[in-house]
């Protein structure tokens, strides 16, 4: 991911469909902070909104991580912020 998260948040507005990239390698899942840039809120509160089930996110381990095509989802959803929104909005269900 690249060093600077505004970066990252400008490319993931401007993008007209394709994946957020780096060094032409597409970025599934990207990092709280990086998350949190791109929707333009601070990390505590994409942290509390992910603890009560609103924001998509995945596990992997102890690693928190965010899918960028679920993050555009539920910005098209309207941002909801009810507990258990990211059901509705989760991409591909459940393995």
């Amino acid at each position: 991911m690249n060093a600077d998260p505004r970066k990252s948040a400008r490319t993931l507005a401007g993008s007209t469909g394709g994946e957020v990239t780096s060094n032409s390698i597409p970025v599934l899942l990207v990092k709280p902070r990086d998350a949190a840039a791109m929707l333009g809120i601070g990390e505590r509160t994409l942290w509390g909104l992910t603890k009560c089930g609103a924001v998509p996110s995945r596990r992997i381990g102890r690693a928190v991580r965010y899918s960028v095509s679920e993050l555009r989802a539920w910005l098209d959803a309207g941002c909801p912020t009810e507990p258990g929104a990211a059901d509705a909005i989760r991409v591909g269900g459940i393995l």
